[in-house]
């Protein structure tokens, strides 16, 4: 299937077949991955939360003026990635506009990061989410929200 036809196939979905994707894509994710069936009375799961600025040009789809490291203030998206440690596989892959910065992205990861792995109230108890200084400080009632205390 060349490029275009995927591309065309892709500007035609709508909501509902994106979330019918990551629907598919979670089922393939919990076949297949060890960050799934992490024994979690054994140790800790570990998330890493990161995102990675993807300079592009100021007409392309999502670009917008953002910072982006080294690159300084300029087009482009970020690349969002929650990311299973100890297996180093990639638990939650999203893309955002170049404006988007971690301290805004961190609650939507931990949600389908949540979703993905089934994580139940014990699970979420035996995980740790690490960021970088990018996440930013939250009050006290979102960091309980976040570890579910």
């Amino acid at each position: 299937m060349c490029r275009s036809v995927v591309q065309e196939t892709l500007n035609a979905c709508t909501e509902l077949n994106v979330r019918q994707m990551e629907h598919a894509c979670n089922d393939i994710f919990r076949r297949h991955s060890a960050a799934y069936r992490h024994n979690y009375e054994e140790r800790l799961q570990l998330l890493d939360v990161d995102m990675t600025g993807m300079p592009c040009g100021p007409n392309q789809e999502g670009s917008r003026k953002g910072y982006f490291g080294e690159n300084n203030i300029r087009y482009g998206r970020q690349l969002g990635r929650v990311t299973g440690a100890l297996y180093e596989e990639i638990v939650v892959d999203r893309l955002f506009t170049g404006d988007v910065q971690l301290t805004t992205a961190l609650m939507p990861f931990v949600l389908a990061a949540e979703e993905t792995l089934e994580l139940d109230e014990e699970k979420r108890r035996r995980t740790v989410i690490r960021v970088d200084a990018g996440g930013g400080s939250l009050d006290t009632e979102t960091a309980t929200n976040l570890c579910g205390c």
